[in-house]
């Protein structure tokens, strides 16, 4: 008793990795749909604040703005625009980013 032979040794680890296995595939399948889900969340909200606070590129349109308006104006621009991607470089991550919808 207690004693095990090489065979029943491997089928007991064997037994024990597929369980593991088996809990880890349940585990992030969990995660996944968290994820998907606070995702979603945070879409929605993002788009809740977009709608409320109205275009940089229409506040131009609001009226004559003062200097110290105009200067704010073009770095909100700036900082809009700073880790966009430009050119060639847009292309592609595009078409990666299309690439990995699919």
């Amino acid at each position: 008793a207690g004693v095990f032979t090489a065979e029943e040794a491997v089928s007991e680890a064997g037994g024990a990795l597929r369980s593991l296995q088996a809990a880890y595939v349940g585990q992030m399948a969990r995660l996944r749909t968290l994820l998907r889900a606070a995702r979603l969340d945070y879409l929605k909200t993002l788009k809740a604040e977009k709608e409320q606070y109205c275009s940089i590129y229409s506040q131009s349109l609001s009226g004559p703005l003062t200097v110290r308006e105009r200067r704010q104006l073009r770095k909100l621009k700036a900082f809009a625009s700073y880790r966009r991607k430009h050119g060639v470089d847009a292309v592609l991550a595009r078409k990666l980013h299309h690439k990995r919808l699919k």
